[in-house]
């Protein structure tokens, strides 16, 4: 059974987490929100190869991963390269604004890019499509983790930051959500601009590109995930206890990691802890996957990134 990590700045990292859940439920998933940091958008390329870099030798010497997504699209078009350079026996899954699909559909200049200014900087496709309607939203990734509860909130100032777009002479046919966190306020969006506007994100497609490496290699303990003929996952490895599941239940994602402390070392004993008890998942006592979200600053994070995750 792989062991997958995930790495975002908040909340983004969630909306990445379901999807790939999702689509790929027979690995172990632990999502560190690395809220200390928050946000990712309006730092250099510089700065966030480094917080990438130590974030990743803290995780792994209480984690053993054997991918890691990085469930942001500013981290991916900044760091991605470096840190498969720096971990070459480590499968990296990049998270990537959904432009090409837009492309496929929409001539550039009908197409909204909704991102960070850091993404818009340095995305290649982005930078290579100079027609495309483009606009930088860098206070709403931490407005999204400040409110997830109360999202609607946002609503005024959504519209109050998109009415030069709406008010324009050509009017976008199709919207590219380019963060990962602004998957939270789609809805919204989409009430905003109306009908007749088409909405693309990236999950899927990482979700999807996650599926393809854990079923192609054998993971860390030397088993190996197999596709079923009806494209889902094996029964026995779905929930994570199946002894407690009862028929017709749902599967239960109930770990959570980290004892919401606030410095990395003591979220790094409680992930521990909590991680430590994989290494006997696959035997026949306990076939089961495990899903688990930590946090690198604000212990209340936690709890709210939890409740956002099990929210349906």
């Amino acid at each position: 059974m792989k062991n997958v990590l995930l790495i975002d700045s908040g909340s983004g990292g969630v909306n990445i987490l379901k999807e790939c859940v999702r689509v790929c439920p027979f690995c172990n998933f632990l999502l560190f929100c690395d809220d200390k940091n928050l946000p990712y958008g309006s730092k250099s390329k510089e700065q966030l190869q480094q917080i990438a870099f130590e974030n990743l030798k803290m995780i792994e010497k209480f984690f053993k991963f054997d991918i890691v997504v990085l469930a942001c699209n500013t981290l991916s078009c900044t760091c991605l390269d470096r840190l498969r350079e720096v971990f070459p026996q480590i499968v990296f899954v990049g998270t990537v604004p959904a432009v090409k699909p837009a492309l496929e559909e929409f001539v550039a200049e009908d197409v909204l890019v909704l991102a960070t200014e850091t993404t818009l900087r340095h995305n290649a496709l982005i930078r290579k499509n100079p027609s495309l309607q483009k606009l930088a939203m860098p206070w709403l990734a931490s407005e999204i983790d400040a409110h997830i509860d109360e999202l609607e909130m946002l609503r005024s100032h959504l519209e109050q930051e998109l009415t030069d777009v709406l008010q324009q002479k050509r009017k976008p046919k199709a919207v590219v959500l380019g963060c990962t966190h602004y998957l939270a306020v789609k809805d919204i969006l989409q009430n905003i601009f109306g009908g007749g506007v088409k909405f693309f994100d990236g999950a899927n497609g990482v979700a999807r590109r996650l599926k393809h490496f854990v079923l192609e290699e054998p993971a860390s303990d030397g088993t190996q995930c197999e596709e079923q003929a009806d494209g889902e996952c094996p029964p026995q490895i779905c929930h994570e206890n199946p002894s407690e599941k009862q028929a017709g239940e749902e599967p239960q994602h109930t770990k959570q990691v980290g004892d919401g402390t606030q410095c990395e070392k003591q979220v790094g004993v409680g992930a521990t802890e909590q991680v430590g008890q994989q290494s006997d998942f696959n035997n026949s006592e306990n076939q089961g996957y495990q899903v688990q979200i930590m946090v690198s600053g604000n212990p209340n994070t936690l709890q709210s990134f939890w409740w956002w995750y099990q929210k349906e």
